[in-house]
This record gives C-alpha cells, sequence and structure tokens, in this order.
C-alpha cells in the first residue's frame, strides 16, 4: 500500500537545481523531490540550490523575482558560508523554509572607469574581480561606498 503523503503543503512552489555531475547530490535531491514536489522553473516561486556555495551564487542569477534557500547535504565536507547544512529530508526543509526570515539582499556594484574613456558597471554576491587580460600590472583606484559611509579612494597595484 502506498504511503500517505502527511506533510503540510508549502505555499511556496519549489524548483530544485543540483550539481548533477556528483551522483550523491544528484540522490539526495531526487529524494527531496519525491517528498516536496518539483515545481516548473516557469511557475516556481522559490528556488532551493542543492550544493555549496557556488549553486548557492548561480540560483541567486537564475532567481529573477523568486526566493532562493541554498541546502548543503548534512554529511558534505563543503565549508558552504551561505548554505544549511541541517537539511536531512523533505519535512526539515520545509520546516526551514517556514522558519527563514526573509530578506533582499542586493549585490555588489563596481564601476570601471577605463583609462581610455568608458565605464562598465558589474555585480556580484561575495566578490567582484579586475583583472587585467593584457599580462601587464593594473593600478586601481579603489573606493568603498557602504549606505552613506565611503572610503578611498587606495590605489592598488597588481598583476594578477
Amino acid at each position: 500500500m502506498p504511503k500517505k503523503n502527511t506533510q503540510k503543503p508549502s505555499k511556496e512552489k519549489i524548483h530544485f537545481i543540483w550539481k548533477g555531475e556528483d551522483p550523491r547530490v544528484s540522490s539526495y535531491a531526487r529524494s527531496l523531490i519525491e517528498e516536496v514536489g518539483q515545481a516548473p522553473f516557469c511557475q516556481s516561486t522559490m528556488i532551493v540550490s542543492v550544493g555549496g556555495d557556488g549553486k548557492l551564487l548561480e540560483a541567486f542569477r537564475k532567481a529573477g523575482h523568486r526566493k532562493v534557500y541554498g541546502i548543503t547535504m548534512p554529511d558534505s565536507p563543503s565549508e558552504g558560508f551561505w548554505t544549511d547544512h541541517g537539511v536531512h529530508n523533505g519535512k526539515e526543509l520545509l520546516e526551514r523554509i517556514a522558519a527563514a526570515e526573509e530578506f533582499l539582499l542586493s549585490p555588489l556594484k563596481g564601476t570601471i572607469h577605463f583609462s581610455k574613456g568608458g565605464k562598465k558597471e558589474i555585480f556580484g554576491y561575495n566578490e567582484i574581480t579586475a583583472k587585467s587580460d593584457s599580462g601587464q600590472a593594473s593600478i586601481i583606484d579603489h573606493s568603498i561606498k557602504f549606505k552613506m559611509n565611503e572610503r578611498g579612494p587606495v590605489r592598488l597595484k597588481g598583476d594578477g
């Protein structure tokens, strides 16, 4: 006789993404999908990334208007800074999502002003990297602005 699903349905329509080349992660993600369900991406209200911080950053990029929740397998050696490491099953996932505090995460914004004119805006969630393609050293006048506080400019020079 099939098991009766006694879980309270989530108000979120969840779409899972995971690192498919790792069979353990794939198996874990599929077990969560069996319990919770998998909404088509276009109908989802939340993305749950299964993996480390890299997979979570991918979810942020894909999310659009959707909420994002990142988990790492409980026995994973990953030291994921942003991900939840304690989800053992679908019930726990739904409980943790329900208890989570929602907040708006704004990306870092960098503006690169080129010495020969022009500029480019770039965005990132955990870092922004400026690197020379020429192999020559770069000189960067770096300023940091957070809310109403600004520090800099500080001149950085490097070739890496």
